[in-house]
């Protein structure tokens, strides 16, 4: 039998960790544990302090260190019963347990008196409160004229947007945002206008034609607010109906942003529910598909072989003259005086007359039925064209397109 060479290594032997503590042990403490311990092999703590520099260099910094003489006494010997062994209840009390790889073990030659390095843990920066003192304030009642020179620098700060309107892009309208007082008063146009028809007795009064006074009160709140609203000399009776439309669009988008959606109310009386769009879709719905619904004249309707009737689009201060009419015509109703608007002039022997928004009116009372029914297409396509630029509006409750008026118009303001 051939006896076995047996070489002793130089270097010292270290342990391999195992894999499921080694996350644990590699932390500042561990490895301070190892270079503090005077019972470790030298080339052992060595190799735990470069450890230490290249894997936290953030704690470079020596905290503060005291020396104090410890005396390491070795653990009493504690002998243990097979009665002991055989119950229950443990005999030694233990004490509180700690990972494996923060004990040190106290080796039986180590127990006399050596200087040993404690670290004292790093104390927390305190953060102190700075005090601020309050200075002393002069007090003085402001005068009016102050405060109106103090309000102006807000007024002045008011988002303000500048747009062509949709009939002529030469034309500049340069808006401001709505201010709360504006919003208010809207809002509360509109409460008194809902809570009339709800109070309305429906076999005494004629509801359409209620319905109609009390919307021609909301849409001239509307162009009160919008004329506020424009900071240049555009009038708003100048605009035509859909650069009216396109105007009170706008001063809802620069008010309350793009990303807020239109309100509209679903037109199946069953349904009722309330439909949603985006201004930003709106806005560019009519901007991009402008030339369908713009265009002058809408329409030449003959009337004989001497005459015929120049349709065009009507301007805002065309539609308030036409509420007017029908204030004072308890027969006709709104509708039907809205599209007497539409007759700009008549045609006779190459010239075009201009009539004015009563001639207009007086003259549709006395034309044939099938002249009426011309001028109405004409209208009807024209308001068709222009809300088909809103895309399909079709309610996700019962399915049903939904058809416009000026009454979803309103409901663009009703939700400050």
């Amino acid at each position: 039998m051939t006896a076995r060479e047996i070489r002793i290594p130089q270097e010292p032997i270290i342990r391999p960790v195992q894999v499921q503590q080694a996350s644990d042990q590699l932390t500042p403490q561990y490895l301070d544990s190892i270079i503090n311990n005077q019972n470790e092999h030298a080339q052992v703590r060595k190799q735990a302090a470069e450890m230490k520099r290249n894997l936290f260099p953030q704690s470079v910094e020596e905290p503060m260190v005291t020396k104090k003489l410890i005396k390491k006494v070795a653990a009493p010997q504690v002998e243990v019963s097979e009665a002991d062994f055989l119950s229950e209840t443990p005999v030694i009390q233990q004490q509180q347990i700690q990972p494996a790889f923060l004990t040190t073990p106290v080796l039986p030659q180590a127990l006399e008196e050596e200087e040993v390095i404690i670290q004292a843990p790093p104390q927390p920066k305190v953060s102190r409160p700075i005090s601020k003192q309050i200075p002393t304030l002069d007090i003085k009642p402001v005068a009016n004229s102050e405060f109106d020179s103090f309000l102006s620098e807000f007024k002045n700060n008011l988002f303000n947007d500048e747009f062509s309107i949709l009939s002529n892009p030469s034309t500049k309208v340069q808006l401001r945002s709505m201010t709360v007082s504006e919003y208010k008063f809207l809002t509360k146009q509109f409460e008194v206008y809902q809570r009339s028809l709800e109070s309305m007795n429906k076999e005494t009064v004629d509801i359409s034609r209620e319905v109609d006074l009390r919307e021609s009160v909301l849409t001239n709140a509307i162009d009160n607010v919008l004329q506020r609203c424009i900071t240049n000399n555009v009038r708003i009776y100048d605009l035509t109906l859909f650069d009216w439309i396109y105007a009170m669009i706008a001063v809802r988008a620069i008010s309350r942003g793009t990303e807020e959606n239109l309100r509209i109310i679903c037109t199946n009386k069953k349904c009722k529910k309330e439909i949603r769009i985006g201004v930003l879709e709106v806005m560019r719905g009519l901007e991009a598909n402008k030339d369908k619904f713009i265009v002058n004249p809408v329409g030449i309707v003959t009337v004989n072989e001497t005459t015929s009737l120049y349709l065009g689009i009507p301007t805002r201060g065309d539609l308030v003259e036409a509420q007017k009419i029908f204030i004072g015509d308890p027969d006709s109703s709104l509708s039907f005086v809205n599209i007497a608007m539409y007759i700009r002039a008549y045609i006779q022997a190459n010239t075009a007359n201009l009539l004015s928004p009563q001639q207009r009116f007086t003259l549709i009372n006395v034309l044939q039925y099938d002249v009426i029914k011309k001028i109405k297409d004409s209208v009807n396509k024209n308001l068709d064209s222009f809300y088909k630029c809103f895309g399909e509006i079709k309610c996700k409750e019962c399915g049903e397109v939904t058809e416009i008026d000026i009454s979803d118009f309103i409901l663009f303001f009703y939700d400050f």
